[in-house]
């Protein structure tokens, strides 16, 4: 069976964290903001390129530091998704997809980099992709279009 979605290549273009001393933490509290960008090759709409962006900053609404690091990421990936898929399913499949292929090779970077500071090795916290992707569309969909006479 031929795969639906490869990653055939990827790159980490930001890693910034910063980090507390080490603080002892019991649960954890933060904001995750994500957006990405979407783009197709030219000669073959089955070839994309997504750009993920994520940042984590404590919840500054709780009265403990509840967030041992800021970070902000981001990471690009190349993908080859089959023919076989119509407008629609790529439209989904691309969006979902890569994004979570994306999110879960920047777990394991901030987890591996994190493992060396003193509040210990931090894990991105585990996110439904469909929902993240949702929330991203929705918020470009009412973001005002350049027309260019502006």
């Amino acid at each position: 069976m031929k795969p639906i979605c490869e990653l055939n290549n990827f790159f980490l273009r930001h890693l910034e964290i910063s980090g507390a001393d080490k603080i002892e933490i019991t649960e954890i509290s933060l904001n995750c903001a994500f957006d990405y960008d979407l783009f197709c090759n030219d000669q073959d709409d089955h070839k994309i390129r997504m750009v993920l962006r994520i940042k984590v900053t404590p919840d500054m609404n709780e009265e403990a530091q509840t967030c041992p690091y800021e970070i902000k990421a981001e990471i690009e990936g190349f993908f080859r998704f089959s023919e076989e898929l119509s407008d629609k399913q790529m439209g989904y499949l691309v969006r979902v997809n890569s994004a979570t292929i994306l999110y879960g090779i920047l777990r394991g970077e901030v987890a591996n980099v994190t493992g060396s500071f003193p509040s210990g090795k931090f894990l991105l916290p585990t996110v439904m992709m469909q929902e993240v992707v949702k929330e991203i569309e929705e918020r470009k969909e009412k973001a005002p279009k350049l027309t260019g006479e502006e």
